[in-house]
């Protein structure tokens, strides 16, 4: 799957796409099994997070469960969940490497050689022990707090994470316990347990009640101010980010070309599919291999397995459409490409792409189309090599 189209299921998921893009995307979805898959995915994730309780105080603590996370895991769609893939980030930059195991809120008695996280706490372990984390701070157990209407927004998560407190009480064997970017780690061993608190360094004990008190509770207001700020303007960076690449999508792979209402009945689907494939299908050498028209204009790729090695081996098949497109169309645009792909030095796989559009399309579709064929083609020829 494109990074491409990871995004813009992404997009779609999140409500960020225009109608048009939308409904394109969504017809795709409708006719191309890997697309559908891929959302039905996405779709379940997304429902699995909102099933989480309406107070979310999973996102003040790590989520209740203990769940096995491949070293070779692919984060390819996580642009859905923003938030979450920073958290991941910000953990693995702890320097104990992909963890094994996420541990959950609560108390978790783990045995074995394994690395895990605990909150944001990296932790690895050679042994037997208990791992106890537990959310702290007004945030928990102060009054409910009111999450923004995204559950998934970074800043809350980041938040959520500075307030876990970890507790490590090894009972056999060594603990490895890394709590914070450029600290030495702690190794604990059997006897009392090790207390830490994740995402930042533990606070020092308040005074007693006075000045000083209240001069130290103002300091760390103004701290947790100050870190809140960066929190927010490294998520209006990445906003910014986000916003430039939308931008460079589209300028590369134009606007989804709507159907018109204008178009011949020629170019319909239902003839091209009909009439047109399958006068091609006949070609000696070659047969319609997909027909693509979730967009305008309709794109037919043929696959080639004939004998020519002349950079010719095309030819018949524009000569074919170039006959129908007279016969047809008072005015006709024909996009054809021609693709190679070899493995080893030699031809694995030929296709020839085409799309004719009568000029209704309007601007913009000449350079959709052209995208949309180098995709496909692109997309033939790795489906080719993975073939046994």
């Amino acid at each position: 799957m494109s990074p491409s189209l990871d995004e813009s299921l992404s997009a779609l998921a999140a409500g960020d796409l225009s109608p048009e893009e939308a409904a394109a995307l969504r017809a795709r979805i409708d006719t191309e099994p890997e697309v559908a898959r891929a959302w039905a995915e996405m779709q379940q994730l997304l429902a699995d997070l909102d099933a989480l309780p309406p107070d979310h105080p999973e996102l003040l603590a790590p989520p209740v469960w203990i769940r096995p996370v491949p070293a070779n895991r692919s984060w390819g769609w996580a642009a859905a969940v923003a938030g979450v893939a920073a958290v991941l980030m910000a953990w693995l930059s702890l320097g104990s490497g992909s963890p094994e195991l996420i541990v959950g809120s609560g108390e978790t008695l783990l045995d074995g050689q394994m690395s895990l996280m605990a909150g944001d706490v990296s932790i690895d372990l050679d042994g037997r022990a208990l791992i106890s984390v537990e959310p702290v701070g007004p945030a928990v157990r102060g009054e409910q707090h009111t999450f923004p209407e995204d559950p998934m927004n970074r800043t809350a998560i980041l938040a959520g994470l500075a307030g876990v407190a970890v507790t490590v009480t090894v009972y056999e064997g060594t603990a490895r316990v890394h709590a914070h970017e450029g600290e030495v780690p702690v190794t604990v061993t059997p006897g009392a347990p090790h207390h830490v608190r994740g995402g930042v360094p533990a606070v020092a004990a308040l005074p007693g009640p006075g000045p000083a008190r209240d001069a130290a509770l103002e300091a760390r207001v103004e701290a947790l101010q100050a870190e809140l700020a960066t929190i927010e303007g490294e998520l209006a960076t990445e906003r910014f980010g986000a916003a430039i690449t939308r931008g460079q999508l589209k300028a590369e792979q134009g606007e989804p070309s709507e159907w018109p209402d204008e178009v011949s009945d020629a170019l319909r689907e239902e003839r091209i599919r009909d009439e047109l494939a399958t006068r091609l299908d006949e070609l000696d050498g070659f047969g319609v291999q997909e027909v693509d028209c979730y967009e305008f204009p309709c794109i037919v790729a043929l696959h080639y397995t004939g004998d020519d090695d002349t950079l010719e081996w095309g030819r018949p098949v524009g000569d074919e459409v170039g006959a129908w497109a007279e016969e047809q169309l008072d005015d006709a645009n024909i996009s054809m490409t021609q693709s190679i792909f070899r493995e080893d030095g030699e031809p694995d796989a030929r296709f020839v792409l085409f799309a004719v559009d009568d000029g209704t399309g309007g601007e913009g579709t000449g350079d959709r189309t052209e995208w949309r064929l180098d995709q496909l083609s692109e997309r033939l020829g790795d489906d080719a090599r993975a073939e046994p």
